[in-house]
């Protein structure tokens, strides 16, 4: 036998022996012998290289790992009986550690594991937070500046662009809310195309496709509209907000017709309860975005008082059913597991 053959099944003895199991070491001889290491001329050598190989004692810790408990049972019968040095019995069945991690490399283990619906309650309490923060901040303490018009008008309600990208400490609190989402509303993105292309059949998964479109288009949208304050860039906080408000609009319709009229697999309780909440939110995000745009225009031409405050409310509106709408995952993955 090779020297560091012996070293490892030397090893390997005291190991069993510190953990009490019994271990035949001519099965262990026997083991060794059908596991040939590669050999080239003079020595003997064992490739560790490579995505397929192992090291002996790899080859030889894995057959162990892989016998059961009853195994060593039976061995310890056949030799009938093993007694450690005070006279008393040992436990025939003794844990090898944990055997499925004990066996695993250290790398793939899940550094991060989360449940879907905690993961989608965190998601979209990073943007309300911010956004009941803002709002109410600006009632508070900058009130008259967040309500001030160009028509120097009454109102009572700020609108959502004053109160989140002018104002300290709303401009920064608004802006880390919305980048810390972004990541997981990226990936929350992706989970959907795949769920909508496991429900659609033919030529129609090329929707699934354009959703997916849509709602990155959305989440990049509001992420330049947030760090795009008006005050700086009038004109790409103008073209941002657009592209959020029509890509959203789009993705709503899109994956509502999706799940509602070309959906071909049978829905659970909780995919019908999404249906229902989809169908009511988006429903409302609508139409409070043709009144928002008529409010607008009263605002502009006829600079009537508080006529801009019902645009800011209508605003309020649109940002918390957009949240609502996605916050509808939490109901088609709730069985579902993030691991990271």
């Amino acid at each position: 036998m090779p020297p560091y053959l012996a070293y490892i099944l030397h090893t390997i003895s005291l190991s069993f022996a510190r953990l009490h199991v019994p271990l035949n070491l001519a099965k262990l001889h026997n083991l060794s012998n059908e596991m040939k290491p590669l050999k080239s001329p003079g020595h003997p050598q064992v490739s560790i290289e490579g995505e397929g190989s192992f090291s002996m004692a790899a080859q030889v810790r894995r057959r162990l790992h892989t016998q059961s408990p009853a195994s060593f049972s039976d061995e310890r019968a056949m030799n009938g009986g093993a007694t450690d040095s005070g006279g008393g019995a040992r436990s025939e069945k003794i844990p090898l550690l944990n055997e499925h991690l004990s066996s695993l490399p250290r790398f793939q283990a899940p550094l991060l594991s989360i449940s879907f619906p905690r993961f989608a309650v965190v998601t979209v309490s990073l943007p309300l937070a911010s956004f009941v923060f803002c709002i109410g901040y600006s009632y508070l303490y900058n009130f008259r500046r967040t309500t001030a018009t160009h028509c120097n008008v009454w109102n009572f309600a700020p609108s959502i662009s004053s109160a989140v990208s002018v104002f300290k400490p709303q401009y920064y609190v608004w802006r880390l809310g919305i980048a810390l989402h972004s990541a997981p509303r990226l990936l929350l993105a992706r989970m959907y195309y795949f769920y909508y292309r496991q429900g659609l059949r033919g030529r129609f998964r090329n929707l699934a496709r354009a959703t997916f479109t849509f709602n990155v288009i959305e989440n990049l949208a509001l992420l330049l509209l947030s760090f795009a304050a008006s005050k700086d860039d009038f004109s790409l906080h103008k073209a941002c907000f657009i592209a959020f408000i029509a890509s959203s609009s789009l993705y709503l319709i899109c994956s509502y017709l999706i799940v509602s009229s070309l959906w071909w697999a049978s829905r659970t309780p909780l995919e019908n309860s999404s249906l229902f909440l989809k169908k009511s939110i988006m429903s409302v995000n609508l139409a409070t975005i043709v009144l928002s745009l008529y409010f607008y225009y009263r605002h502009n031409t006829y600079c009537e008082p508080g006529v801009y405050s019902l645009f800011s409310i209508c605003e309020y509106v649109i940002v918390l059913t957009n949240m609502g709408y996605h916050f509808t995952s939490y109901y088609d993955f709730h069985h579902r597991i993030i691991t990271i």
